[in-house]
């Protein structure tokens, strides 16, 4: 029995032996794999400084359409939200009170010349009569006195004939301007008066883009001159273009004709006004718009794709791989954009090595396999 026992102790002594020797020569599971992302360098490039407002279209001339007589409206001629050159017919009101009021002035006309032909007749009989001591001199005066104010009716009767003829012609509203008509705010029948406006014409082409520029961007201008003190860049010479509110680039570029002599205090900005042609009329007064004025110099600037540009709390940054193939967080600060690309103030250094690609996968202080883009979405585009 002890024999048994002692055999069993041993057998289990072994097997206890055998699975620890197993254990010990159990391998630990690989490491996981490093995430794999796609980097660019960031780097200098050669751009041309542009600085960015929102802006308001204008029409380059608005007029307010008004009657200069009062009467019953006959008829309106135009078509609401058509194109009319100037002279065109707009408005006719009634002119029969006028047509009368222009006959009994041309009828008082000529009470007043047949009554002038009257007292310079009796006058020139007069000089005769009084020379030969017939008539007294105040008789002569008298006659003389009535010449006179014959010749000034005439005057007055005349100048009533042109205000009467004039009155006439306000009848008939043409259009001061060439333009488009808006709706007309009045219908035929209406009794309408100077007071009332009729409707308003616009000259769209060119158009007028108003924005509001920082005061430190009038004063580069102003300030960067030569000896003679002239500005280093003139307004003239800037290239303006302009951003439609679709996100489409508008075809014609346009020039500043117009930068305000103050500046708001309240804002701290000044008024410039830039003029695009506008042929086919597509642009119309009150769309907000983006003015991209461009610098005609080139500098070298360090550019970054859009898609590398995240946001927190804390502003803008971007995910760089250091020398140890880690990944940081940097803080950068943008300055402006150039097509789809952005422009590094601070915060970033031409070389080092952003991620553009797999940035769901990674976070700060991860190991990362990096591969360089061959060639980047962005290039040759800002």
């Amino acid at each position: 029995m002890n024999k048994v026992h002692g055999t069993l102790h041993w057998t289990l002594c072994i097997v206890g032996l055998l699975l620890a020797t197993g254990c010990d020569n159990k391998q630990a599971p690989p490491p996981p794999p490093k995430p794999s992302v796609i980097v660019v360098a960031a780097g200098i490039e050669s751009i041309t400084p542009n600085s960015e407002f929102v802006g308001r279209t204008q029409a380059n001339e608005d007029t307010t359409i008004n009657a200069r007589v009062s009467g019953l409206l006959l008829r309106r001629v135009f078509q609401e939200g058509a194109d009319v050159a100037k002279g065109d017919l707009l408005f006719e009101i009634d002119p029969d009170t006028y047509a009368t009021e222009v006959a009994q002035a041309e009828a008082r006309l000529q009470q007043a010349v047949a009554a002038k032909k009257v007292a310079f007749s009796n006058y020139n009989r007069g000089t005769e009569i009084f020379a030969a001591g017939v008539i007294s001199a105040k008789e002569m005066d008298e006659l003389t006195g009535y010449k006179l104010d014959t010749e000034a009716e005439v005057s007055r009767a005349k100048a009533a004939l042109k205000a009467a003829k004039l009155n006439l012609s306000y009848t008939k509203i043409v259009a001061p301007i060439s333009g488009r008509m808006s709706r007309s705010k009045v219908s035929e029948g209406d009794l309408i008066s100077p007071e009332r406006s009729l409707a308003t014409l616009v000259n769209l082409d060119p158009i007028e883009v108003n924005f509001q520029a920082s005061e430190k961007v009038i004063a580069k201008y102003r300030n960067d001159g030569g000896d003679n003190g002239e500005p280093a860049i003139k307004a003239s010479d800037l290239v303006i273009e302009m951003r439609l509110p679709n996100g489409e680039m508008y075809e014609q570029t346009g020039q500043i004709d117009f930068v305000d002599n103050r500046v708001d205090p309240t804002t701290g900005t000044v008024t410039v006004r830039a003029l695009f042609a506008n042929s086919n009329k597509a642009l119309l007064p009150g769309m907000f718009v983006t003015a991209i004025v461009n610098v005609p110099e080139q500098v070298e600037a360090l550019l970054i794709p859009q898609v590398a540009i995240q946001e927190d709390q804390l502003g803008r940054f971007v995910l760089v791989v250091n020398s140890d193939n880690k990944v940081e967080k940097r803080q950068v600060k943008m300055s402006g954009r150039y097509g789809v690309k952005w422009r590094v103030e601070s915060g970033l250094e031409a070389g080092e090595k952003i991620i553009i690609e797999g940035l769901q996968k990674v976070r700060p202080g991860l190991e990362v396999e990096t591969q360089m883009a061959e060639a980047t979405p962005f290039e040759n585009q800002g």
